[in-house]
């Protein structure tokens, strides 16, 4: 999905101090797909001082409508080949604090690379769809998608494997789906606020989604053994146990036994969220019991070599 910008006003953003370029370096990435062709400029996003200016860095398209244009505090990068309407496009923006660099993708065509010395400051602002939350002028009639911010200088390897994956690869300062909300997802709570309008959302890009691992097998242990053989054919030795207390409160023991003579009659106290790795040899057999009142989730897993 995507976040629908229709040029009447709809713009979001967040009151918050970015990271700083100079120290850690500030790159922020995503989807963009202009709808409709004003025939002026359109701003994609921009940064700038707390209270909304001056502008700090601010990806905008020309002022006949078309191109691209990366305009900061004392310069200005400037490339960019003319989007069609309707076309999904990646920009990132790269920002060492003395030079950026302007990342921008368009279909199956190579990366194009813009890079300047031009410098910035530390953003305190941040907004999307438009200028500020205090100018609506300049507003961008398209699509947002994937918006991430990242404390980092990415390479450009990283800014294209951030474009093709639909969720972040590297730990985002703050990420953005636009999936059906403005809420930021990584975990550090740095949502949008809409400042005026009712942006709507839209289909999106359609990205690769990471394959989430397979879960191992859960096994609720209680009074009763639970037995596990371990599959023949994976190889002589080399085989794991590994066995995770997913209590996050409370400490468990964990008795194990069986014919795999490292493990048998052996109790392990695991704390909370803590887990043990034994080897164990192809063949043996082991089995879990858990010591205490009440039943523990404990998840099992055989590792390989």
């Amino acid at each position: 999905m995507a976040l629908r910008f229709d040029a009447a006003g709809d713009r979001v953003y967040l009151a918050a101090t970015l990271p700083a370029p100079s120290s850690t370096g500030l790159s922020v990435c995503g989807w963009w797909q202009l709808r409709v062709d004003r025939d002026a400029s359109s701003t994609y996003y921009r940064t700038s001082g707390s209270g909304g200016s001056p502008t700090i860095q601010s990806v905008a398209t020309y002022s006949d409508g078309a191109g691209l244009v990366v305009n900061t505090t004392s310069g200005t990068l400037d490339t960019a080949p003319v989007t069609a309407v309707d076309e999904w496009v990646r920009i990132a923006v790269v920002d060492t604090g003395g030079g950026q660099t302007l990342y921008m993708g368009l279909a199956e065509d190579p990366t194009i690379v813009v890079s300047g010395t031009v410098g910035t400051g530390t953003p305190g602002h941040f907004c999307v769809g438009g200028r500020s939350i205090s100018d609506a002028t300049e507003p961008f009639n398209g699509n947002a998608a994937h918006v991430r911010i990242f404390a980092a200088a990415l390479t450009q390897g990283e800014v294209e494997a951030e474009w093709a994956s639909a969720t972040p690869v590297l730990t985002a300062w703050a990420d953005y789906p636009f999936v059906d909300s403005i809420q930021d997802v990584s975990g550090n709570a740095r949502h949008l606020t809409v400042v005026s309008g009712s942006p709507a959302f839209e289909p999106g890009p359609d990205l690769a989604v990471p394959e989430e691992p397979a879960d191992p097998p859960r096994v609720v242990v209680g009074a009763e053994p639970v037995r596990l053989t371990p599959v023949a054919d994976t190889g002589p030795a080399g085989r794991r146990l590994r066995i995770r207390n997913s209590s996050s409160t409370a400490a468990n023991t964990v008795s194990l036994g069986g014919t795999a003579s490292v493990t048998a009659g052996n109790g392990f106290l695991l704390s909370a969220g803590a887990q043990l790795v034994l080897p164990l040899a192809s063949g043996e057999e082991v089995w879990a019991v858990r010591g205490g009142s009440a039943d523990v989730a404990v998840h099992v897993l055989l590792l390989g070599d």
